[in-house]
């Protein structure tokens, strides 16, 4: 429905399909996160807010589901026509739970509502361990009636009761969501809110990551995935983001096909994603972990792949998430099950996750240069990274890797850009302070393997040293992907 066709409407159908989205996305908070999830609360604040106006009067409102429509008086909202994904959700959940009519009362609370949304969630899922006798027995305030009804204007019977019987669910509409309007733009913010060398790079590793989302995602579950790590840390988030360039980049490197690279790159966006069921207060702390704390950190990759695997994910991007944290000896955690091995693409996005990681400002940790990083790294090649992968990845980043910062014997201070493999063993750079120390804010690139570069053109610039002091806000990932 079309925003000025909205407009024409009667104020009731207006608040009617606003409560109705806002219950559908609540319920969507509420299938994918843990209890007490700001996510969580502030959906549940719109949509007791939106029922809530909705009561005119002291008798409550009820909501009538008819065939997949739901009705408030004359009013008739079609869940199956809504182009909103979770609508579906929202009407497949209470065809589970074989609901007719919902009437809210006056009293209500909001962990009513709540306990109301986490059994509409658990039918949705199957969860048979779910207790659904407790989560009813806090609902005062809203009673259900179980049989449907055959128009909007049918009355209501007396003695509305709770029935627990469940319906088969009907399948669900696969409208797909745009992932440039829903996520496109946060993760163009990431690659370029600290772009300060080459735009061009920023955007082609942007078009990548959205092109891998809107050709493999048919619905908008991973693109919801990526606003909750979104919500939930700026860090995550732009790791996220940055671990899937460099791992597609390695990908492409070693000769990985495109449908492969793409499966990767889906893979390693979603690694860390089970880290949302960590409180906030230990992935900031900045402290040593406690023994229970560390054992909350060692849990998101088994959170992770259980909650991919939840919302039918592909059993490789599940296997990722479960064994990022894996050694190629087969120590870290979680433990292996008998029997099988770590996946490929498991061994590359851990080299770029620790990459990222060591190369990246945290509260608890001192950020290293890539060059510091490189040699940290080869120091475990072989037991804690896959010695193939690790060689082509550092076949990949050159002998001075992108990142890093250089002083010449002229006196700049330059930045490696590009490591230029095409043309030479020196890298392409761009020059951060010129021989007096001074800022240089115009962007000036140089090739150093190139005979002419130098001061006045007098002859190829002189490598003094690599420093061990990192850029701040330089994210390697854009440097690696193809220009467009």
């Amino acid at each position: 429905m079309s925003g000025q066709a909205l407009e024409t409407l009667p104020v009731q159908f207006k608040m009617l399909k606003e409560s109705t989205d806002q219950m559908a996305k609540l319920l969507m908070q509420v299938r994918l996160f843990p209890p007490g999830h700001p996510s969580i609360a502030l959906f549940l604040d719109k949509v007791y807010t939106s029922i809530r106006a909705l009561m005119t009067d002291d008798t409550g409102i009820s909501l009538k589901l008819v065939k997949n429509s739901l009705c408030l008086l004359n009013f008739e909202y079609d869940l199956q026509g809504s182009s909103d994904r979770n609508v579906h959700v929202l009407l497949s959940s209470l065809k589970r739970l074989s609901i007719g009519e919902i009437e809210f009362r006056p009293d209500l609370e909001k962990n009513e509502l709540l306990a109301f949304m986490e059994i509409a969630a658990s039918a949705v899922k199957g969860d048979k361990s779910f207790d659904f006798n407790s989560a009813w027995a806090k609902i005062r305030n809203i009673n259900i009636r179980h049989e449907s009804l055959d128009a909007c204007r049918s009355e209501p019977e007396n003695g509305i009761r709770h029935d627990r019987q469940m319906i088969p669910l009907e399948s669900e509409s696969t409208s797909k969501l745009s992932a440039e309007s829903v996520i496109g733009q946060e993760v163009g913010n990431v690659l370029e809110k600290l772009e300060k060398i080459q735009s061009m790079e920023g955007r082609a590793a942007r078009k990548m990551i959205l092109g891998l989302v809107e050709n493999e995602v048919a619905n908008n579950t991973l693109i919801l995935f990526l606003k909750s790590l979104r919500a939930y840390d700026d860090y995550t988030f732009a790791h996220s983001v940055n671990v899937s360039v460099i791992s597609m980049a390695q990908a492409r490197h070693i000769g990985w096909d495109e449908a492969q690279i793409g499966k990767i790159g889906l893979a390693a966006i979603m690694h860390d994603i089970g880290k949302i069921y960590v409180p906030r207060r230990i992935i900031k702390k900045t402290e040593k972990l406690t023994p229970s704390e560390w054992q909350a950190i060692k849990r998101h990759p088994v959170d992770g792949a259980r909650l991919l695997k939840e919302e039918g994910v592909e059993e490789d991007i599940c296997r990722v998430a479960y064994e990022h944290h894996m050694r190629y000896d087969l120590s870290g955690y979680p433990a292996l099950e008998n029997g099988m091995e770590v996946l490929e693409g498991s061994q590359i996005v851990r080299i770029a996750d620790t990459y990222d990681a060591l190369t990246t400002k945290r509260a608890y940790r001192r950020q290293i240069s890539p060059y510091e990083a490189i040699k940290l790294m080869a120091r475990t090649r072989g037991t804690e990274f896959h010695p193939g992968y690790f060689d082509m990845f550092l076949h990949m980043m050159g002998n001075i890797p992108i990142g890093s910062t250089l002083e010449l014997k002229s006196g700049e201070k330059v930045l490696v850009v590009d490591i230029n493999t095409d043309k030479g063993a020196l890298p392409i750079v761009r020059v951060l302070s010129d021989a007096d120390g001074q800022p240089v804010s115009e962007k000036i690139i140089l090739d150093l393997n190139n005979p002419g570069a130098g001061a006045e053109g007098k002859g190829q610039y002189m490598i003094k040293s690599v420093e061990n002091e990192p850029v701040r806000d330089v994210e390697v990932g854009k440097y690696l992907v193809p220009k467009v």
